[in-house]
C-alpha cells in the first residue's frame, strides 16, 4: 500500500486539487477582487499598471500574469479560474518532484486548508506566492551558484502579496547574513 501511495502521489493530489476547485468555483461568480484584478489586466498598460499597484490590493506582479488572457478577453471567469489552478498545479509539481519530504508530509500538505480551499478557490496571486516560495525553496542549496536567480525569485516573491513580503523579507536578511558573515 505504501508504494501505491508513493508512485501514485501525482494523481490523487493533481485530481483531489482540481476536484476541489470545480466545487468550489462551480457556478459561483468571481469575487470583486479577482474582477477588479482582471479589468485593471485588461484595460491599464504596464505602466499604468505598476503605478497603480501602490493603492490596489495586489502588487503589479499578479497583474502582469493576469494581462495576456485578459487582454485576450478568454473566457473570462473561466479563464482567470485554469490560470490560477495551472499555478497551483505547478506548485505541487514541484513540491512532488524536488522536495526532500516523506510521502505522508506531501500529502498533508496537498491536503491542507490552503491547497484546497484558499489557493484554488480564490484566483488571487496567493497561488503566485506558494508557488514562488517552492521554487526558491528548491534552489535554497545553490543559492550562491545561481544568486541573480535567487535574488530575482525573491524579489518577485516580495511582489505578490504581504505574506510573499514577509517570507521574502525574511529569506533577504538570511541571504544577505549568510554573505555579510
Amino acid at each position: 500500500m505504501r508504494k501505491f501511495y508513493i508512485h501514485h502521489l501525482y494523481i490523487i493530489g493533481f485530481l483531489s486539487v482540481i476536484l476541489s476547485c470545480l466545487y468550489l468555483n462551480w457556478q459561483i461568480p468571481p469575487h470583486f477582487d479577482e474582477a477588479r484584478a482582471w479589468n485593471i489586466a485588461k484595460y491599464l498598460n504596464p505602466i499604468e499598471i505598476f503605478s497603480i499597484g501602490k493603492v490596489e490590493g495586489h502588487p503589479f506582479l499578479w497583474y502582469y500574469v493576469l494581462s495576456p488572457i485578459a487582454k485576450l478577453n478568454l473566457f473570462y471567469p473561466y479563464s482567470l479560474y485554469i490560470l490560477n489552478i495551472i499555478i497551483v498545479l505547478s506548485s505541487l509539481y514541484i513540491l512532488y518532484k524536488y522536495a526532500p519530504l516523506p510521502t505522508y508530509i506531501k500529502y498533508l500538505i496537498t491536503f491542507s486548508a490552503p491547497f484546497l480551499q484558499l489557493y484554488n478557490s480564490f484566483a488571487r496571486s496567493y497561488s503566485l506566492t506558494i508557488f514562488l516560495l517552492f521554487i526558491i525553496l528548491n534552489l535554497h542549496n545553490q543559492r550562491f551558484s545561481k544568486q541573480i536567480l535567487y535574488l530575482t525569485l525573491i524579489l518577485l516573491l516580495a511582489n505578490t502579496n504581504t505574506t510573499g513580503f514577509f517570507a521574502a523579507f525574511s529569506l533577504g536578511i538570511i541571504y544577505l547574513q549568510e554573505q555579510l558573515f
